[in-house]
């Protein structure tokens, strides 16, 4: 059988171009540590692979959003924290203002404190959270929740609440949204107790919705009592806002306690995705990773082969009938 010299040179040719596609190959895998470079490698592995990223990118997404439901949660615990101490002190001046000998200088000494107890409770009701929204307005975070406005019928002062009803929620898993905070009409607000004017009619705000009773309009009351002069006695009134006092500190105790349970919830929440990160990852890299001491031993051996088949051809260069009969056969 008679075999062309070009034969030779295909052969040989294609003999080197394997070697080297597998020497390459092997050291692809080293320098990326994955036996998968095409879905073609193993495409049952890579169906699984790529399922197996998009969960592990899920997790880091619910990861970041538990992180700022925290941030916003632990906002609003010290918000809530903060106005219990000033319910606090406002319940210890309005104990002291039921003492009936207190001079007008010592009653308008309270209504002094008091009154800088109303400003801070509501600059804590219109508390913005890092990204700048109202953190007691429901969904409506770009609007002041708690505003005061004076009516045009008595003259007085009243307090309303302009936020949404809803709570803001955030999710943090692919099963559970959490609310951030409770809207400020469920916290400052008793929606069960409409506020009256003298003559017995409920007072309207601008938007003609009835106004409530809330722990602003009890702040109010305490310093318009601790505006009436000695030795008037205030003690129907110091009773009334005592009694609405405890109303709100009960509101934030169950608040608080919400706010308590919602943290240990995205402790729960972060531990799950812990959990899941090292399963998922750990799957991965059994279908993804490459053995380094083989890849290395094979990356050796086509090393080898591929050099003795570029030394083969090298010699099959120099076998034609012409150089034999060059040489003298």
């Amino acid at each position: 059988m008679r075999v062309a010299t070009n034969t030779f040179y295909d052969n040989a040719a294609y003999a080197i171009q394997l070697a080297q596609s597998r020497l390459v190959r092997a050291q692809t895998e080293i320098s990326s540590n994955s036996k998968l470079q095409t879905a073609a490698d193993n495409p049952t592995d890579a169906v699984q692979v790529l399922r197996i990223s998009q969960l592990l990118s899920e997790n880091t997404q619910y990861r970041g959003a538990s992180d700022v439901a925290r941030n916003r949660l632990e906002l609003e615990e010290t918000a809530l924290s903060r106005m219990g101490e000033l319910a606090k002190r406002a319940r210890e001046l309005t104990v002291q203002l039921g003492n009936d000998s207190l001079s007008t200088g010592a009653r308008r000494g309270i209504g002094a404190e008091a009154d800088a107890l109303l400003r801070s409770m509501a600059a804590l009701a219109n508390t913005q959270d890092a990204d700048g929204a109202r953190m007691f307005a429901g969904n409506f975070t770009s609007t002041t929740p708690v505003q005061s406005f004076v009516s045009q019928t008595d003259g007085k002062t009243y307090w309303t609440y302009n936020g949404d009803e809803t709570a803001r929620l955030i999710r943090v898993s692919n099963t559970r949204q959490l609310p951030t905070a409770s809207p400020g009409s469920q916290v400052f607000f008793d929606v069960a107790s409409p506020v009256l004017d003298a003559g017995g009619n409920p007072v309207l705000d601008a938007s003609g919705n009835p106004v409530k009773d809330s722990v602003f309009a009890v702040l109010q009351d305490l310093v318009a009592a601790a505006q009436t002069p000695a030795p008037v006695s205030v003690g129907p009134q110091i009773q009334n806002v005592l009694g609405r006092l405890a109303n709100f500190e009960d509101r934030l105790v169950t608040e608080r306690a919400s706010v308590g349970a919602f943290l240990n919830e995205i402790d729960a929440v972060q531990l799950a995705i812990e959990d899941s990160d090292f399963s998922l990852k750990g799957l991965k890299s059994a279908l993804k990773d490459v053995d380094l001491a083989e890849a290395i031993t094979r990356f050796t051996q086509q090393q080898t082969v591929l050099q003795a088949t570029q030394q083969s051809f090298v010699r099959i260069q120099g076998l034609s009938l012409f150089n034999y009969l060059q040489t003298g056969g």
